[in-house]
């Protein structure tokens, strides 16, 4: 799709996507609905590793030896129904991929499904970085994706063994985040985290064959 003249994009917003995406990304970003909050911090900032200068930042995962710098959070509304149709299916699920950082977790809930049914390597991070926060309902949608359907997905089999090769400092925070969240909210459900659907998928697809 074509922008509107003078419309401008977040460069935070196209940051979280290949830089060959750009001229995709660049147009359907710059018609989102607007907001007065800028995008929360990448999803590798630590509180720890704020308050510790002598501490290395988290690095950003990497795809295909790319970094992308996904925001933990973004606040845009959804967009109607109508400027969804105008799109064509990448574009779609561009707009997915960036939907799952919204602040709402129904609206990441809704816009996870998308992703699991792509092969594309850049939706991983987007997927993954949903097992280490604390909506269980959205780690049980991957648990079952990762125990069913990614069983015949050999293309996005071979993806998530190279995503999890390349960013083992990426995968730890999740498994760190998952158990935090684990111990904060969900021990009462989960007496143990060996159950618990965040750490049990993490490692699940830590053991993926390709």
């Amino acid at each position: 799709m074509k922008s509107a003249p003078g419309a401008r994009v977040n460069p935070v917003l196209l940051a979280a996507f290949p830089r060959h995406l750009a001229s995709i990304t660049a147009p359907v970003f710059a018609e989102l609905p607007e907001t007065g909050l800028a995008p929360a911090r990448s999803i590798t900032s630590t509180g720890s590793r704020w308050s510790d200068p002598a501490r290395p930042p988290w690095p950003e995962p990497s795809v295909e030896g790319e970094k992308l710098l996904i925001p933990y959070r973004i606040y845009n509304p959804e967009p109607s129904e109508a400027f969804l149709a105008e799109l064509d299916a990448l574009e779609r699920l561009l707009l997915a991929c960036l939907y799952t950082r919204n602040h709402d977790g129904f609206v990441r809930q809704r816009n996870l499904a998308p992703l699991l049914s792509s092969d594309e390597p850049w939706v991983i991070p987007f997927i993954v970085q949903l097992l280490g926060e604390y909506v269980i309902d959205i780690c049980e949608d991957i648990a079952e994706f990762t125990n069913t359907t990614l069983r015949t997905r050999k293309t996005m089999r071979r993806n998530f063994v190279s995503f999890f090769e390349h960013n083992p400092e990426f995968i730890a925070l999740t498994e760190s985040r998952a158990t935090s969240y684990w111990d904060c909210y969900h021990r009462t459900r989960h007496t143990s985290c060996a159950t618990y659907p965040g750490l049990t998928t993490l490692h699940a697809l830590c053991a993926v064959s390709p």
